[in-house]
């Protein structure tokens, strides 16, 4: 048995035990370095649209880190997939194919060698190998190898992957199975109100392909939406969700419909869109009224005709998809204000309107909302907690301008300060001062009539040297007057920002907004820790943002236990 004949067995072997794939492919690179003296070798694995799905490059027995370092020429992909075999050269720099090829010259590649990895259905990948410091290194036993090689990892390298597609579907249909079984995915309620809903719902499941869902903030659009796509027979493909809520416009072009590699700066590689994501299944866009009005006449197109084209791209593409968008908006008062398109507010009124009722009109669904709720947060907590009949009766008569997610909210804060005092039952006590209290809390009278600017220029610390004489950010605390003079320091919550424009003026844009974001994300904060009395798991689930990201933000503002003024000795999980 010759040396290659023997590789290849051990890589078969290897394929045929192993339950992941990804961990074998560094080997299988490192051994086909070995035998060939390449100095890096690289698999890349490509799905069904040609798309890359997965690479991997090494170099020394290491993963090369480095994207432009891992980065084949597409003068020699499109080379290999063109010939169906391994292409060869003993010097790429000199090579009339590949020599006026910007990576090629970038990375100074001289002997190169690439094959494709086939089976009936195409190319899926390829096996790549180069040597920078030598040429002429590589020749027809070099192709020969890599051919063979290729021809035996084909087949098991589709199977292995197949398997594993299949293990992440099955996985994610488990994990919906568990997360049915908790209430996650359901919409609860009987209500009048609810049941009609639910009623139109499942009439209109299969019924016209774009969906319009109208609803105040908090009231579960996107689980309508996502009960409405599983329920249709679209259920078995992609749910892709996509908040339009303050995205720039060529940024949410790029993100809906993709872009060309070099499009635009920093585009070094092409880009599939979210349309191309959801291909078969189902695009949810939230915060449609917050789209400009290019951004309203393409989707129109697209409604139309279900074309798109990517950036930078110069024929249209076919899409088979439906699309979900949901507002909280009226859409009708922004069409008198020329705020959105007729044409499309009209288009969107031809396919399902779904309105979802708030809270407020479906007092009964509130305790079985609650239960869930607590039911959820039991699960995760692994707590034993319930409602006494005077907590289940304050929740139940609050009005919720927040809906949905500011019942949300109010449970688990209970729930937190229930835990904090060692009880199995959330009492009276254990509610927020709203509920206490049956109404919402004030809202304080405006103060932009009498703004005076902060002469001490608390906010200026967030702006360059430069321009931190421009004091046009203050704060306002409770209890101060509408001067905006409140009292400033390092752990003071205002509750309101005062912004000044004119004496912003002077100050680059960028840098302008970037000062107001951080300090509304610092006040921000702070009330996430005041409304959670300090408790660090319950604020992460009011922001909704990732441990590691809410972390921080909160080393970025200085906010620790000792600084926290809203609850001594708090404890942080």
């Amino acid at each position: 048995m010759s040396k290659l004949d023997y590789t290849l067995l051990q890589i078969y072997r290897l394929l045929l035990e192993s339950e992941n794939i990804y961990a074998l492919l560094p080997e299988i690179l490192d051994r086909m370095i070995q035998d060939t003296k390449a100095e890096r070798g690289q698999i890349e694995l490509y799905d069904d649209n040609g798309e890359r799905r997965f690479q991997k490059a090494r170099k020394d027995g290491r993963d090369i880190e480095d994207r432009r370092e891992s980065k084949i020429s597409s003068k020699i992909l499109a080379s290999v997939k063109e010939t169906n075999t391994a292409v060869l050269s003993a010097n790429a720099r000199k090579d009339a194919r590949f020599r006026d090829s910007t990576t090629v010259l970038g990375q100074n590649v001289l002997s190169v060698a690439c094959a494709p990895l086939r089976d009936e259905h195409g190319t899926f990948g390829v096996l790549y190998i180069d040597n920078r410091n030598r040429e002429a290194l590589f020749n027809e036993e070099t192709a020969k190898l890599l051919n063979e090689l290729a021809g035996r990892l084909a087949a098991p390298l589709r199977k292995k992957l197949a398997e594993h597609d299949e293990r992440k579907r099955m996985s994610r249909e488990l994990q919906h199975l568990r997360d049915r079984e908790l209430g996650y995915l359901e919409l609860i309620g009987n209500s009048p109100a609810m049941q009609k809903m639910l009623e139109k719902i499942e009439f209109s499941k299969d019924y016209a392909d774009n969906v319009l869902i109208l609803g105040e903030s908090g009231t579960g659009k996107e689980l309508v939406a996502r009960l409405l796509h599983r329920e249709s027979k679209r259920g078995e493909k992609k749910f892709v969700a996509f908040d339009c809520s303050a995205v720039p416009e060529d940024i949410l072009i790029s993100e809906l419909f993709g872009h060309e590699r070099g499009t635009f700066t920093g585009a070094v590689q092409r880009q599939r869109g979210l349309v191309e994501e959801a291909e078969g299944g189902t695009l949810f866009l939230d915060e449609i009224g917050n789209l400009s009005l290019g951004v309203q006449a393409m989707l129109l197109r697209f409604l139309d005709h279900k074309q798109y084209r990517r950036l930078g791209a110069g024929e249209e593409r076919p899409a088979d998809v439906r699309l979900m968008f949901a507002t909280n908006k009226d859409l009708a008062e922004l069409m008198q204000r020329r705020e959105f398109r007729p044409d499309l507010y009209y288009r969107l009124k031809r396919g399902v309107v779904l309105h979802v009722p708030p809270l407020r009109e479906r007092r009964e669904d509130i305790p079985p909302i609650a239960d869930f709720l607590l039911k959820k947060f039991n699960h995760e907590r692994k707590a034993k907690l319930g409602f006494s009949a005077e907590a289940r009766a304050a929740l139940t008569s609050y009005p919720y301008p927040g809906n949905v997610r500011e019942l949300e909210a109010f449970v688990y804060e209970a729930a937190y300060a229930a835990l904090r005092t060692r009880q199995e039952t959330i009492r009276l006590s254990h509610l927020p001062n709203e509920l206490a209290t049956g109404s919402p809390p004030p809202q304080t009278a405006s103060p932009a009539a009498n703004l005076q600017i902060d002469t001490n220029g608390f906010y200026s610390k967030y702006l360059p040297k430069e321009f931190q004489k421009h004091h046009f950010i203050s704060g306002l605390s409770a209890g101060t007057d509408n001067a905006g003079q409140a009292s400033n320091s390092d752990h003071q919550l205002h509750e309101q920002l005062l912004i000044a424009i004119e004496p912003a003026v002077g100050i680059p844009l960028r840098q302008a907004i970037r000062a107001v974001a951080h300090a509304f994300e610092r006040n921000f904060m702070l009330a996430l820790f005041r409304r959670t009395r300090g408790n660090q798991t319950a604020a992460i689930k009011l922001a909704r943002l990732h441990k590691s990201a809410f972390i921080e933000k909160k080393k970025k503002h200085g906010i620790h236990r000792q600084g926290n003024p809203f609850e001594k000795g708090s404890s942080e999980t």
